[in-house]
């Protein structure tokens, strides 16, 4: 590749033949030649691969620039995802914008049907993540990550979807984090916590047994100030002379 760092066509490169050919940047300027790696590039898009798993509702980005292929892949993952039990809404979009996206926060994933070139690789902005029909096809089972990155729109419509419903895996996902959850798709039962999340059964036994013994937890009284300054079982005078609070 001869160009500048951080191009899009050097993102191409890298994430379609990165795995299983050596890429070399050539600086026209300098002439400086520089081995790259797809290692780091295709970690951080395999995040979007779980992340799409991991939705309920998925929103399919028609846009303005999108490939001219991109009615027949929307056609083909809206299928695949139904399968899932998927929500599946489709937009019709000029230039995406994270304030765009941001009015519609029922939706936990998008998926960009644009043009390679016009992919919002760098997705920082937005407060959803926003996944290639490659990382949903791989997150729901119709084919395998094996480190050659398909970009091309009409590429994924040469291999046909896998007849019947996706995996048992691709039904139930456990995701790590801040908001730590465990989804359950397709009929598989499930314990609702607190704040619409989605509760493990274990915790929720715990909770439950919490509750019936009588346990509360602290709670903050109004009203009141002072400096702590020694238990109500203790003897004696607090510390500094001020009384407990």
């Amino acid at each position: 590749y001869v160009g500048a760092e951080g191009s899009s066509l050097e993102r191409r490169l890298l994430l379609r033949h990165g795995n299983a050919h050596p890429v070399f940047r050539l600086d026209h300027i300098s002439g400086d030649l520089t081995k790259l790696s797809s290692d780091a590039l295709l970690m951080k898009r395999y995040r979007y691969v779980e992340l799409a798993r991991a939705a309920g509702t998925i929103g399919l980005l028609m846009c303005a620039t999108g490939s001219t292929y991109g009615k027949s892949v929307a056609d083909r993952l809206e299928a695949l995802l139904r399968r899932a039990d998927r929500r599946v809404y489709r937009f019709v979009i000029g230039r995406v914008t994270p304030e765009k996206l941001g009015n519609f926060n029922q939706v936990d994933c998008f998926v960009s049907l644009a043009s390679p070139d016009h992919f919002p690789f760098d997705g920082r902005d937005f407060h959803v993540p926003i996944a290639s029909p490659y990382e949903v096809e791989v997150a729901f089972g119709a084919r395998e990550w094996s480190g050659g990155y398909v970009i091309d729109l009409e590429e994924l419509l040469l291999d046909p979807l896998p007849n019947g419903a996706p995996s048992e895996e691709s039904l139930h996902v456990q995701t790590l984090g801040a908001s730590a959850r465990i989804c359950s798709f397709g009929g598989i039962t499930t314990a609702a916590g607190s704040g619409g999340s989605i509760m493990d059964p274990a915790v929720a036994a715990g909770a439950a047994a919490i509750a019936q013994a009588g346990w509360a937890p602290a709670r903050a009284s109004p009203g009141l100030h002072g400096v702590a300054g020694r238990y109500a079982s203790e003897v004696g005078h607090a510390v500094g002379g001020g009384g407990a609070a």
